[in-house]
């Protein structure tokens, strides 16, 4: 009986596991993108806003191969229903000169924007 009763947990719990969500996080995990110039991409990053930190683009104003469209937060399914729950923030921009770029992201407090606690690179190859 007490077999029974773990093989209906076990699989209870992992039934209620999101594919989505983990199929997002190793696109999340990705530090290398490959486009066309002209095409729009996306840059999903880790993040929560309920605790105040979000990413800043660095070096954003001299860099000309790409122009930002948006940034936008989108919580989790999980993040949605759960009070603090986090999400990611995702940058869209648009290719605009042919070569191999590096994006520079930091992960700051609003009320800091000079004390990052995470920094993400991001290769760009836009053909």
């Amino acid at each position: 009986m007490k077999k029974a009763i773990f093989f209906i947990l076990v699989v209870g719990l992992f039934s209620c596991t999101n594919n989505d969500e983990s199929k997002i996080d190793e696109y999340v995990e990705s530090n290398y993108y490959e486009v066309n110039k002209n095409e729009t991409f996306d840059v999903p990053l880790i993040s929560n806003a309920t605790t105040g930190y979000s990413w800043k683009w660095v070096d954003n104003q001299t860099d000309k191969s790409v122009q930002l469209i948006t940034n936008t937060y989108i919580p989790t399914k999980s993040g949605a229903e759960v009070i603090g729950g986090g999400g990611y923030e995702i940058w869209k921009f648009k290719a605009i000169k042919a070569g191999t770029y590096i994006l520079k992201f930091e992960y700051c407090p609003s009320w800091d924007l000079n004390s990052s606690v995470e920094t993400r690179n991001i290769t760009i190859k836009i053909n």
